[in-house]
């Protein structure tokens, strides 16, 4: 699912993402907001959560079988993001080779680093025993 708002398109994986930065770092900013400005970004933040949730739906397992529903999983941030040695590892390929369907779409730029959707990789793995 995909909400537009003033012509920003967020979903999916970045959805989930740019949701737990929000909920970790919004209640320190609204503060300094004027009220309208601090409405404006609530409603964008409701729309964003509306994203992420709709991405959490999509049922993955975290052995790559689609037959588990997400709230199994559980929206945890600090495992839900993966770096490019665990995704290698998991994938069964180098991490070279990791890098590249990061660049192609798997993966997000994160402080410099790649980081990897735990559920996508998964995923990944999945339609690659697949073929």
């Amino acid at each position: 699912m995909t909400y537009v708002r003033s012509g920003v398109l967020v979903q999916g994986f970045m959805a989930h993402v740019l949701d737990r930065l929000l909920a970790h770092r919004l209640p320190d900013l609204l503060p300094a907001m004027s009220p309208e400005r601090r409405a404006e970004v609530l409603a964008a933040r409701d729309d964003l959560r509306r994203a992420a949730d709709a991405y959490l739906a999509v049922p993955v397992s975290v052995d790559g079988h689609a037959d588990m529903d997400s709230a199994d999983i559980g929206p945890q941030w600090s495992e839900d993001l993966i770096d490019t040695e665990t995704a290698a590892t998991i994938l069964g390929v180098t991490e070279r080779q990791v890098r590249r369907l990061a660049a192609a779409g798997l993966g997000t730029r994160v402080g410099g680093r790649w980081m990897f959707d735990r559920r996508a990789v998964y995923a990944e793995r999945q339609r690659r025993s697949n073929e």
